[in-house]
């Protein structure tokens, strides 16, 4: 396992929980993000971006709500460089 899928593994435990992260990722053209503040806690995703169903998602991919964008994004987990946990 490369560290970047253990930390994806970690991202996806913690973001389980309702914790709020910041985390850096590649993107797909090869730029590095600035730090993503992301979550999965209904309680910060406004009502008309909360998902209406859940839909299956390719397990190598993470899926969180950016708070500072204001939408859902997604990675692969092979591209994580770093994260923390800003609100458990």
């Amino acid at each position: 396992m490369t560290a970047a899928i253990a930390m994806a593994r970690d991202i996806r435990t913690v973001l389980s929980t309702g914790a709020v992260c910041s985390v850096t990722f590649r993107k797909v053209d090869g730029e590095v993000t600035p730090p993503r503040k992301i979550t999965r806690n209904q309680e910060f995703i406004p009502v008309e971006k909360r998902p209406k169903y859940v839909k299956a998602e390719d397990p190598r991919y993470i899926v969180a709500f950016d708070l500072v964008k204001g939408g859902w994004i997604r990675f692969h987990e092979s591209n994580t460089i770093g994260w923390s946990i800003i609100r458990a």
